[in-house]
């Protein structure tokens, strides 16, 4: 096999040659294959040495004995005899060479073909490797075999990512709730590409702000940088998928580290509309496998951003449904249903839940007078002010027509009362601008009950009282809050 150097293709003119066929019929067959033109070649310059070997003796010797027809005739059988047998082995080898190749190729190939799931894409690569080993150590065919096997990994990615697509896709979509959707995403994203951190963040309903849908690994303080102005601003030109250079902590696994590369990731399901991030902290090992993970994103962003546009109108259009159109406080079927799940709970716990029921007074008049688009503006104005004036999870839900019910749990009654006076101060500072001269200032009249002072935890009873109380605040002249008899 040292003999078969690619060196000796500088040979390959005369091998194309009409000298080379007259030659090669002297032998009895007619040879067109490359690799037997290539044989024959190399045999016949064995040939030839031998046959010069009695020449270079008496050159080098002088003496005319190796000139001697019986040394020629000697010489040319030897040589004649080797020539046969190297070129039986040559061709043999370069036979079982090629075949050997072939066959592997062609499993290979109907491996492929095959192919259903992820498992199989791995299991062919282990018989790729096992199978092409062998090969890739022959000196001959070991350049052709690499590229073969550089063939096989970019058919296998290709499929792989194909395969990815699908199963994340099928998996996405077995919910419709954002949060759900992406613990499974990130999930899924760690599992298979061994990230060592990740979160999701989507876009706030009604806001132009950004919610921590997901996190898989990175230390809370660590996801501040996230989404600032400035962050924004950066990346709002930047491509779908691009690095971003951040000091973030992450645990990973029992361990904590710190990483500075972060891939990002725009969920953009059309142009110009961005409904949230996906960042994903970057090992070592995932840089080195950048261009696999890019292309996973080429193929997958786009359904994916649909699926969480799918999500997050869904939840929009469930949070609609529960709440008032106008004020965008809870409406009472919805408000009702919270409020029994509040009160089971306080009773377990053995905690306070209040009510702060307020009523918009002399509404019917403002109505009268200005018009319902007043009226209406007036609603609005009121529900903003008691949304400013209490925690966020706090409930307001709009009882009818102009009555308010604001639900405050786990907060002692007395501070219950200065909430509720909080809101009639706040309610009592909004200006509406009727014309130049005419400013509307509307007013609450409010009624306070809670269970640790009515010792009750029913809301038929805990209401009944709040409205008696809302209707002493009427008769003692409006604009006042009254949580006692």
């Amino acid at each position: 096999r040292s003999s078969l150097k690619l060196s000796t293709l500088k040979y390959l003119p005369f091998l194309r040659s009409n000298k080379f066929y007259n030659t090669n019929k002297m032998f009895g067959k007619y040879k067109r294959n490359l690799i037997e033109r290539y044989i024959l070649l190399t045999t016949l310059v064995v040939w030839s040495l031998i046959l010069l070997i009695p020449v270079i003796a008496y050159i080098l010797t002088g003496k005319k004995a190796y000139l001697s027809p019986e040394h020629f005739l000697l010489t040319f059988i030897v040589g004649l005899i080797q020539v046969s047998v190297i070129n039986k082995i040559l061709k043999k080898d370069f036979q079982t060479l090629v075949s050997k190749i072939s066959e592997t190729l062609k499993e290979i190939t109907e491996k492929i073909k095959q192919i259903k799931n992820e498992k199989d894409i791995d299991e062919i690569y282990r018989l790729k490797e096992k199978k092409l080993k062998t090969l890739l150590e022959e000196e001959a065919f070991g350049p052709l075999v690499r590229n073969f096997d550089k063939i096989f990994d970019e058919v296998l990615k290709i499929l792989e990512i194909k395969l990815m697509k699908e199963s994340f896709i099928r998996k996405l979509t077995t919910t419709l709730n954002s949060e759900r959707i992406s613990n499974i995403l990130l999930n899924n994203l760690i599992r298979k590409f061994n990230f060592p951190a990740g979160a999701i963040y989507l876009k706030e309903n009604d806001t132009s702000g950004f919610i921590l849908k997901s996190n898989k690994g990175f230390k809370t303080q660590s996801l501040d940088p996230f989404l600032s102005e400035s962050f924004l601003s950066k990346v709002e030109e930047l491509d779908n998928v691009f690095l971003f250079q951040l000091d973030l902590e992450c645990d990973y696994g029992i361990f904590q580290t710190k990483v500075k590369d972060v891939m990002v990731v725009k969920l953009n399901p059309r142009k110009d509309k961005v409904i949230g991030f996906i960042f994903l902290a970057l090992s070592q090992r995932n840089l080195e496998d950048l261009e696999h993970i890019k292309t996973f994103w080429r193929e997958t962003l786009t359904p994916i951003s649909l699926i969480f546009e799918n999500a997050i109108e869904h939840e929009k259009s469930l949070m609609l449904a529960k709440k008032d159109p106008l004020t965008g406080a809870l409406n009472r079927r919805e408000g009702v249903k919270l409020i029994n799940i509040l009160l089971k709970r306080a009773e377990f716990n053995g905690t306070n839940v209040c009510f702060i029921l307020l009523d918009l007074d002399n509404f019917k008049k403002i109505n009268d007078t200005y018009g319902h688009d007043i009226g209406d503006l007036v609603l609005k104005e009121v529900v903003k002010a008691v949304k400013s004036s209490i925690r966020s999870e706090d409930l307001v839900i709009r009882w009818g027509g102009e009555e308010f019910m604001v639900v405050v749990s786990g907060v002692p009654s007395s501070t219950v009362v200065n909430i509720a006076e909080r809101i009639r101060k706040n309610v009592e500072k909004i200006e509406i601008k009727l014309s130049e001269n005419r400013i509307l200032r509307p007013t609450v009249s409010v009624g306070v009950a809670c269970t640790e002072k009515e010792k009750t935890f029913s809301l038929d009873e805990l209401f009944k009282v709040a409205d008696e109380r809302l209707y002493k605040a009427k008769e003692r002249g409006k604009n006042r809050v009254v949580a006692e008899d």
